[in-house]
């Protein structure tokens, strides 16, 4: 009988090695720019691994530093062919100066979600509107006119019991959209014929938005209001700066009567 050939320790190093640098080309790449802070946080790993790992892959082309601001951390972004090794149809992110805080704050704000959900219920922007440009109709995003679109910073798309059974904590509508609940039943199985007495289960459309700077209040009023006519999103979150920009927020909820669709909460540091 031939024996079979076993891969030496070179090649299961490299093959690891491969998983681990598509891992974190994904990741850079589904946000389209974080710290290497946030890539430390996301793979628990320890800062000299990651910077080894970092610098390989800026070596290769994969990736690439930004030093926009002087005195601000860098920042990660995954080049055009680090985007295709991570099998990602993205493109390159743009990024702007006065930007950088809103893509730390939003880093920070997806590994809070990470924790309270599981990891693969979270969508970045990049990646909500990619799937929207398919779809051709909003899946968590609102409308501003007619033909004009709103999008949230992030996404969570997670399935709970029935709502019209069991609400959520906030007490909010399950989502309509028609395709949206085709989508749930197919995540929970209701193609199938479900056993008796089973719960069915619906999809839970959670959009975040991560607001830093007051917005002029009518354009915040906008907003908050087509988010409140949302029925295919379940639940609005606003991750706020405190002080002026979250009193903003709260203004133009109560203005517009969204308090069971909408909640405040404060944003993480970067």
């Amino acid at each position: 009988m031939q024996a079979t050939a076993t891969p030496t320790i070179a090649v299961l190093h490299r093959t690891e090695r491969t998983t681990r640098d598509r891992e974190l080309l994904r990741y850079v790449g589904r946000h389209g720019a974080v710290s290497i802070e946030h890539a430390m946080a996301a793979f628990c790993a320890g800062r000299t691994a990651t910077y080894r790992r970092v610098a390989a892959c800026i070596e290769r082309g994969l990736l690439e530093r930004l030093e926009l601001l002087r005195f601000e951390p860098a920042l990660l972004r995954a080049t055009r062919e680090g985007l295709r090794y991570a099998g990602l149809a993205l493109p390159v992110a743009i990024v702007s100066p006065g930007a950088v805080e809103h893509w730390l704050r939003c880093a920070s704000v997806a590994q809070l979600l990470v924790e309270e959900f599981d990891p693969g219920s979270l969508l970045t922007e990049r990646e909500l509107r990619a799937a929207e440009r398919i779809e051709e109709h909003p899946l968590a995003s609102t409308r501003l006119g007619e033909r004009a679109l709103h999008r949230p910073d992030l996404v969570v798309m997670t399935t709970a019991k029935d709502p019209d059974v069991t609400p959520s904590a906030n007490g909010l509508a399950r989502p309509e959209h028609p395709r949206t609940r085709e989508r749930g039943r197919e995540i929970a199985g209701d193609e199938e014929r479900a056993p008796a007495g089973a719960e069915e289960m619906r999809l839970m459309v959670i959009a975040v938005e991560v607001e830093l700077t007051p917005k002029a209040p009518r354009r915040l009023e906008q907003i908050v209001r087509a988010w409140r006519r949302a029925s295919w999103v379940t639940e609005v979150r606003y991750y706020c700066a405190p002080g002026a920009t979250q009193r903003a927020v709260q203004r133009a909820v109560a203005k517009t009567h969204s308090e069971e669709k909408v909640r405040i909460l404060e944003a993480p540091p970067r």
